[in-house]
């Protein structure tokens, strides 16, 4: 939905989530070396602040395993987020960054490793907890530090009950002229009276400078410890880097989708059909060009390379053509199965060019995009289209179906509808809504960016791939009708708001909205532009911030509305992404305050009739608004915004804003709208034009209305 949600690259938001998830485990554990370090530092204020609690065994065992589980579960932890962090890394492709993560990650397993298989300190603290749980001593924490601290130190023996209980004798003159392995006297631990003595302030003192030697003493025994387990050490790491391997191979290409959530790699895709098989056309649609009424762009994709013909029985009249489309004004379906160009073109009788483009975000397999401008055409009439183009073998390769699809009235007074909406997804409420939507027999259907919720990942062409089947079973009129698309860019197809058009891997290559963008760079296709519905509806499909700055696109929104005024089109409309008016707490959000600082003095002035909002998944009607103000009764016209984007998506986590004063009806449903120019309802043209707006809900409903009237 917003920014804060979607940031401009993926890679931060991971590693955003796993630092607070490392973090959460690194917490504890420095608090626990807090209270172990200022036990051996400052037993005096232990025994001050925390009480007579430290004597008891059963709390200093809980804190032992509290202190030795956290230790270890920080390493586990922040090795598998750090392992996670790499498969992320190797799946969007940041080679570099996750090279240094494998490092720290291989330092942090060796050290884990470390930790547990020091077994003699291991079997020392091991007699310490169960002398303690067997309730033998009721040694506090500070004698507890105090042993450690010798163990760590490297002592060949210490004066101490766990550890000698099992030799016998007397305790006292047990140890008496023992001397360590370089021949000095062994300084043994102190006994728990002569600690809790004021005369054994001196040992007290003197356990700062032992926690200092704690460092040196795992220092000196590292090398050891590292040699006589180099064997051991050797296995893991050679285990480590094939597991580490094996995942990062199973992990390249990761795809992550939303709406709803779903995972893939390359590894898992490469056992999955492609949609797009070589040797045949997929995905075959059309585009709202700049007016409908005389013109319509058909594009197909392929993952052959479409190749003028060299050889063969073409070469000499298709010499110039890669791929064709052919249309006309009746059906000729059975001709396909002959494949005979020849015959095909005299039964259509229109032929147009199609231009190609390679779409370079797909790594896994090729992907051209073919575009016919087909123009131009009659207005208000039925067309059946075929799409084809030549192999490398200089073979035509046809499109399997014939697609009906039908022009703009070119008057003022006819009548036609259109269905509306955004943030679709993949989800049965889009499906049930496209179904509703198919059921009213649409020209064309806008949709106001959100679409098909890749997120500007190259890996998930293939969410794209399932939308455009979705749209072709479910967005078929009864009647048998395509029905050509009119866009808007959202956040979802760029991966966030203000970014750069090479971020925008398969929208604009996808949806050419301009007669002659099959010739035009991908990079160079604008976000925005303007579109004639015969004579009747002006509409302006505007870029919110996605890529354009609102300010950038000033000029195109005044030009466009003063000719369409000039012209005397009844209706002008505007569609894009982030609402002007929100049905959320998003008033001051940049993207919205820049909106009405931008747009809405020129929606205001030159007589927008309506724009249709999105983004926010919430049905929303305002009262007609005019710079910022409520139109009263006899103040002239102002602008309705009609949103916020829920086709398919269900409602919004964030709270909606009922009492705002812009807003007269809200919802937190989903929704289409069915927009008819020119008509009654009842079947009859009226003698005022009319623009009537329907709101219908899951299975068909309709729960709200809003009717403009022009002389």
């Amino acid at each position: 939905m917003g920014v804060s949600t979607y940031p401009t690259t993926y890679y931060e938001y991971a590693l955003g989530v796993c630092g607070q998830v490392i973090l959460s485990f690194v917490a504890p554990l420095v608090f626990s070396h807090l209270v172990y370090g200022v036990s051996l530092a400052r037993p005096d204020l232990v025994q001050k602040y925390l009480g007579t609690w430290t004597q008891h065994p059963s709390v200093v065992r809980v804190f032992l395993h509290a202190y030795t589980l956290l230790s270890y579960a920080t390493y586990v932890v922040s090795w598998v987020m750090l392992s996670c962090l790499v498969l992320l890394a190797v799946g969007f492709g940041h080679v570099h960054w996750a090279a240094g993560t494998v490092l720290i990650s291989t330092m942090l397993i060796m050290a884990l490793w470390y930790k547990v298989i020091d077994f003699d300190r291991s079997k020392k603290y091991g007699s310490m907890l169960d002398h303690l749980v067997s309730g033998r001593s009721t040694y506090s924490l500070i004698e507890m530090g105090t042993m450690m601290t010798e163990t760590k130190k490297g002592k060949t023996h210490i004066n101490h009950p766990i550890l000698d209980e099992d030799e016998g004798g007397d305790e006292d003159n047990k140890h008496e002229g023992e001397v360590d392995e370089r021949g000095d006297d062994i300084e043994h631990a102190p006994s728990a009276d002569s600690i809790s003595s004021p005369d054994s302030h001196h040992q007290q003192d003197d356990m700062r400078t032992r926690l200092l030697n704690i460092l040196q003493s795992y220092l000196d025994t590292a090398p050891t410890s590292l040699r006589s387990r180099m064997r051991l050490f050797v296995v893991s790491l050679v285990a480590f880097i094939v597991v580490s391997f094996v995942a990062c191979y199973i992990s390249v290409g990761l795809c992550v989708e939303v709406q709803p959530t779903s995972y893939s790699t390359a590894f898992t895709r490469y056992f999955q059909p492609s949609y797009c098989p070589n040797g045949e056309i997929c995905h075959f649609y059309f585009t709202v060009p700049d007016d409908l009424s005389t013109s319509l762009i058909a594009s197909f994709h392929s993952s052959t390379k479409p190749t003028k013909p060299t050889l063969g029985r073409w070469l000499k009249t298709y010499s110039l053509f890669s791929g064709l489309c052919l249309f006309g004004t009746s059906s000729h379906k059975e001709l396909l199965v002959k494949q005979d160009i020849d015959q095909l073109r005299l039964a259509y009788g229109g032929l147009a060019n199609a231009s190609y483009i390679r779409v370079t975000g797909i790594e896994e397999e090729e992907r051209y995009v073919s575009s016919c401008d087909l123009s131009p055409l009659a207005a208000n009439t039925t067309y059946y289209v075929v799409g084809m183009f030549f192999d490398q073998q200089g073979e035509p390769v046809f499109s399997s179906d014939e697609l009906k699809v039908r022009t703009a009235p070119a008057n003022r007074t006819s009548s036609y509808s259109f269905v509306t909406g955004g943030d679709m997804s993949m989800d049965e409420a889009n499906m049930m809504l496209m179904q509703e939507a198919a059921k009213t027999e649409p020209l064309f259907a806008m949709v106001g960016g959100d679409i098909a919720y890749d997120n500007a990942f190259p890996q998930c062409y293939r969410r794209w791939d399932r939308w455009f089947v979705r749209w072709r079973d479910y967005l078929t009129t009864p009647l048998g009708y395509s029905v050509p698309m009119l866009l808007a860019i959202g956040n979802h197809e760029a991966g966030g708001f203000m970014v750069q058009p090479q971020d925008i891997l398969y929208y604009s290559a996808y949806f050419p909205h301009a007669l002659g963008s099959g010739t035009v760079d991908v990079l160079e296709r604008k976000t925005y532009h303007r579109h004639n519905i015969g004579r009747s509806v002006t509409i302006l499909s505007l870029d919110s911030w996605v890529v354009t700055p609102m300010a950038d696109q000033v000029d195109f929104i005044r030009s466009n509305l003063q000719d369409a005024t000039s012209n005397g089109v009844p209706f002008t409309l505007a569609i894009y992404h982030a609402s002007l008016y929100p049905s959320v707490p998003s008033w001051e959000h940049l993207i919205v305050t820049d909106g009405r600082l931008y747009w809405e003095p020129l929606f205001s002035s030159l007589g927008l009739t309506a724009a249709f909002e999105n983004h926010y998944h919430v049905y929303k009607r305002t009262f007609p608004i005019r710079n910022g103000h409520l139109v009263g009764d006899g103040d002239g016209d102002g602008v309705v915004y009609l949103g916020d984007g829920a086709w398919g998506i269900q409602g919004t986590d964030i709270p909606i804003v009922k009492d705002s004063w812009w807003i007269d009806k809200i919802e937190p449903v989903p929704f289409i709208y069915k927009v008819t120019v020119n008509d009654d309802n009842q079947g009859n043209i009226s003698n005022d034009r009319k623009l009537y707006v329907e709101a219908i809900g899951l299975d068909g409903p309709v729960f709200d209305t809003w009717t403009k009237y022009r002389p």
